[in-house]
């Protein structure tokens, strides 16, 4: 099965969940019949790599270089883009 390599770089917690590593390289299952792999494929394949991500991932924004995007399914992946950032909700004042 073809897969796109990501970079993905973790933060916070979600960095914790997936044992202290800062980043990690994903191999993201490309989909059957020529659809383009996307955000939610990656949420899928972090989910089931890091069962204990899998639990925060649903309040993580991922984003793509500086592109902070909300929408799981628009945001195409591909080799050669930069790292994706999954970034835990933040709380403060």
């Amino acid at each position: 099965m073809p897969t796109v390599p990501v970079t993905v770089l973790f933060f916070g917690p979600a960095r914790e969940a997936v044992g202290g590593d800062r980043d990690a390289l994903v191999q993201v299952p490309a989909p059957a019949g020529g659809v383009p792999t996307n955000l939610a494929h990656l949420r899928d394949a972090l989910g089931a790599r890091w069962p204990k991500l899998a639990v925060l991932l649903p309040r993580c924004m991922l984003v793509i270089g500086e592109d902070y995007s909300r929408s799981m399914g628009d945001a195409s992946l591909g080799e050669g883009q930069g790292p994706i950032s999954v970034i835990p909700p933040v709380s403060g004042g």
